[in-house]
């Protein structure tokens, strides 16, 4: 992403998008590799104006 330190602290949320391609990810990736992974935190919407990191 091209100059994402000069984007606003709002555009963070954003990430939440992903979420759920995010833990597909990992979960595959951990079947297939037959291992526990503990992959990072990140900003995750949890009610209408709420975001936590988790």
């Amino acid at each position: 992403m091209k100059k994402w330190q000069e984007r606003p602290i709002s555009h963070l949320t954003l990430i939440d998008q992903f979420t759920d391609a995010y833990k597909q990810l990992f979960q595959q990736e951990a079947k297939e590799r037959g291992q526990f992974i503990i992959a990072g935190s990140h900003l995750e919407q949890t009610g209408a104006d709420r975001y936590e990191n988790v």
